[in-house]
C-alpha cells in the first residue's frame, strides 16, 4: 500500500532525517488530504483525530496517540490502514497498495 510505505518511510525520515524517501509534509499528508480530511480535519474531526498537518497528526485522537515513531507497525493508523478499516467502507474505497 502506498500509505503504508509512505508512513513507514516517513518513520525513517523523522528519525534519521534521510531526504532520499518520501517525506511526511510532501508525501504523506497528500495522501490523508485525497482520502481523509473529509472526515479528519478541523474542530469537528471524527474521533478527535486532525490529519490536515503533520503537527496534527502528531497530536493524536481523543483515544491518544496514533503514530509510533521508528515503529509504524505499531502505530494505530498503519493498523487501521492496513486492515483496510480506513477509510470506511460507506464513506470510500480502500487506499491502493500502489
Amino acid at each position: 500500500m502506498r500509505v503504508v510505505f509512505s508512513l513507514l518511510c516517513a518513520s525513517s525520515v523523522l528519525l534519521y532525517g534521510q531526504e532520499t524517501v518520501p517525506q511526511l509534509e510532501r508525501d504523506v499528508i497528500s495522501i490523508f488530504a485525497m482520502h481523509c480530511v473529509a472526515c479528519h480535519s478541523g474542530a469537528k474531526a471524527s474521533a478527535g483525530l486532525d490529519l490536515a498537518t503533520a503537527d496534527a497528526l502528531f497530536k493524536g485522537s481523543v483515544k491518544g496517540p496514533v503514530v509510533v515513531k521508528g515503529a509504524s507497525e505499531r502505530s494505530t493508523i498503519f493498523q487501521r490502514i492496513s486492515n483496510h478499516s480506513m477509510p470506511p467502507s460507506a464513506v470510500g474505497k480502500p487506499l491502493s497498495a500502489g
